[in-house]
């Protein structure tokens, strides 16, 4: 049982250990051999894989039957810190370095994502669970954050990674303006995409002039607009404040900016992105299941979308990735079987997945040529076994039987070799270096 369903139930009840099943109530013993801990029920069973709660204190011991100590450790989807006797931390912070730190929940889990702590807002890496600092790319929106995590809000004045002495303004969520408009005390203000700041009249405009979604506005060197309810444009603009590199916009005869659409233009096929800007200088860039090519100027090379069939490698920043195309000139994306082979290619841009990939909440071994295998795997990069089944599917924690021997995968889906005593489910298996068990009919009771 988790114990994040454990901790709600308690708390539900009001009287936490009298709503916890018979498996983690803390009737039984404790068990000491060598340095290591071990749990015992009422009933002799040795805890396992489960959450013990004694003195009001919450352990954990592994699949081994060991109590987890001094140490991080992964259970189910979160990471947990156990003290050096074993107790779960609770509502802490932990430092890795100077600048790396981790916070530990009420739950005991390391915090992921947004949390309120002590009034204040942090982020924590929604992976490693790492505090973020400085600036931070968060669902799409950009988050300023103080040296010691706190959460910018307000008018902000600073250097930012590459960009100095730049006006910022972040909302009262913490988001910073991006091609966004702000009223402040009366004043229009205009912020430029993804946090370049606010723009101004300056050396690079030193009429003060943008133009803005298809409108043409002036600013003074404080940033104040001028004339808030801008000028009316038509047709292709330039818009130098979208980002520092010269971009080219389109605006139709209803004053709407093209955004996601083509524009035929002259006889030649030009292309705009989500944000409006014109597409240029792209060897590979998908549209709809399609992938087109533009020149330096913006012009497409292949307005039918055509396409090499079949496999095609490109190479981005040193790295080649691979790619296939129907013949329809379709990007595959997704699971393809191709000439009786299973193999999964990147659901948005389309690119080949190799090695050991979490595909659907499930972990898959696709080779170095991207085939799915089945049946027993040989890692050379972890030097372990793994088994597949029918549908590619990696098995953990299973017994296999195989050539009329029995074999055992742990939680990490490696199979378990040369290795006496191994405990499953309270008893004790001897394997031998070819991961064959040895005595499978007859594993011996776990002795203290």
């Amino acid at each position: 049982m988790g114990i994040n369903k454990i901790l709600a139930a308690a708390l539900t009840g009001g009287i936490i250990m009298s709503f916890f099943p018979a498996a983690v109530m803390a009737d039984g013993g404790w068990e000491q051999v060598g340095d290591t801990w071990y749990y015992r029920l009422a009933d002799g069973e040795l805890v396992q894989g489960d959450w013990v709660n004694d003195g009001g204190k919450w352990y954990y011991f592994s699949q081994m039957g060991d109590m987890i100590a001094d140490m991080e450790y992964d259970i189910g989807n979160d990471t947990y810190l156990f003290a050096k006797n074993g107790a779960m931390v609770q509502n802490k912070w932990y430092s890795y370095s100077d600048n790396e730190w981790v916070y530990f929940g009420s739950n005991g889990a390391k915090v992921k994502g947004w949390k309120q702590i002590g009034g204040k807002w942090y982020y924590f890496d929604s992976r490693t669970g790492r505090m973020y600092i400085g600036s931070g790319e968060i669902d799409g929106k950009t988050y300023l954050f103080k040296d010691n995590g706190q959460l910018k809000t307000g008018w902000i004045f600073g250097e930012f990674g590459d960009i100095y002495n730049l006006w910022v303004y972040a909302g009262s969520d913490g988001a910073l303006y991006s091609n966004k408009w702000l009223n402040y005390k009366g004043s229009w203000y205009y912020f430029a995409q993804n946090g370049f700041g606010m723009i101004a009249k300056n050396d690079d405009h030193p009429d003060g002039r943008y133009y803005i979604d298809g409108k043409e506005y002036t600013f003074d060197e404080s940033g104040k607009c001028t004339n808030p309810s801008g000028k009316k444009i038509s047709g292709w603009y330039k818009n130098p404040n979208k980002t520092y590199m010269e971009t080219w916009s389109y605006v139709g005869s209803d004053g709407k900016p093209y955004c996601d659409k083509w524009l035929k233009d002259g006889g030649t096929w030009y292309y705009f992105d989500y944000q409006g800007i014109m597409v240029f200088d792209e060897d590979f860039y998908p549209i709809g299941g399609k992938v087109y090519s533009f020149d330096k100027n913006g012009k497409c090379l292949n307005p039918d979308g055509k396409q090499t069939v079949g496999w095609v490698k490109k190479s981005f920043s040193g790295e080649d990735y691979w790619f296939y195309f129907d013949k329809n000139y379709n990007l595959y994306t997704g699971w393809k079987q191709i000439s009786g082979k299973w193999y999964y290619f990147e659901p948005d841009i389309g690119y080949l997945y190799t090695g050991i990939q979490e595909i659907g909440g499930k972990e898959y071994f696709l080779d170095k040529d991207g085939v799915m295998k089945t049946g027993w795997i040989y890692s050379v990069d972890t030097n372990v076994w793994y088994y597949a089944n029918s549908s590619g599917v990696i098995l953990k924690s299973k017994w296999i039987q195989s050539g009329g021997s029995w074999y055992y995968v742990d939680d990490f889906g490696q199979m378990v070799t040369g290795v006496d005593d191994y405990i499953i489910k309270g008893v004790c298996y001897d394997f031998d270096e070819n991961g064959v068990c040895k005595n499978p009919d007859s594993g011996r009771p776990v002795s203290g």
